[in-house]
């Protein structure tokens, strides 16, 4: 799986473009999972992804960007009943790690690298 974040948003799976989602909110969902490689809680992701909604509302739309999302990257989120994680030992690359490991190095050719990147 490869998450390009930075500049327009490109989600490959193998090599090809996902094109299924739902929703945008699903597409968000996954990219910010990946991103911050924490475990979130559902009534967290709820409430940030349909915050306008009441509760019920926001915790069924999650539900079902959920089963979008695991139809295709099952491998690469963890999903109980209470959280929903990225799983970062699973085969991906996201270019956001890309961008932040070639910045620590510091280098000509790693600094040139986080350039190309962004």
């Amino acid at each position: 799986m490869e998450l390009a974040l930075l500049g327009s948003l490109e989600i490959r799976q193998g090599g090809v473009h996902v094109t299924n989602f739902k929703s945008n909110k699903a597409r968000a969902l996954l990219s910010y999972l990946a991103v911050t490689g924490l475990a979130h809680t559902r009534f967290a992701l709820a409430g940030l992804l349909w915050g306008d909604m009441p509760e019920r509302n926001a915790r069924m739309n999650l539900s079902q960007a959920l089963t979008t999302l695991r139809r295709s990257f099952e491998a690469q989120l963890t999903i109980t009943r209470q959280t929903v994680q990225f799983n970062q030992d699973s085969n991906y690359w996201l270019d956001v790690e890309a961008f932040e490991a070639a910045i620590a190095e510091g280098n000509i050719k790693s600094l040139q690298q986080a350039v190309q990147l962004y």
